[in-house]
């Protein structure tokens, strides 16, 4: 259980994040980046796990890793699996929009994940 002053310093770090709004044109290998989380994960949410070098997303430079996926095309992401998430990023044809919340510290639960999917 937190202290009292672990929940504060939580407190403090959700006041810090910030969202973006990123919009993607899909590129000759997909958008550049990959996800991890989904429901079927413990109910972990979506998180940017790695962006291609040479993608779109790197290209763009507003996506990063350990960005919190909010919306997929204007969808909410809560209770989303992963294959879910992924279905909804194809089917957006050319483009992807996503919301994205980031904190000052990524979340340390992408810490030493595998990759499993390059959208």
């Amino acid at each position: 259980m937190p202290t009292f002053q672990e929940d504060q310093e939580l407190n403090l770090l959700e006041l810090d994040d910030q969202y973006y709004a990123v919009e993607l044109q899909r590129g000759v290998r997909g958008f550049g980046f990959s996800i991890r989380g989904g429901r079927e994960f413990h109910s972990m949410p979506l998180f940017v796990l790695r962006i291609a070098v040479d993608g779109p997303a790197a290209a763009d430079g507003r996506l990063r890793v350990g960005d919190q996926i909010i919306e997929i095309n204007g969808i909410n992401t809560k209770n989303m699996t992963h294959g879910e998430a992924i279905d909804l990023i194809k089917s957006g044809g050319a483009m992807v929009r996503l919301l994205v919340r980031r904190g000052k510290m990524p979340p340390s639960a992408l810490m030493g994940m595998t990759c499993l999917f390059i959208a």
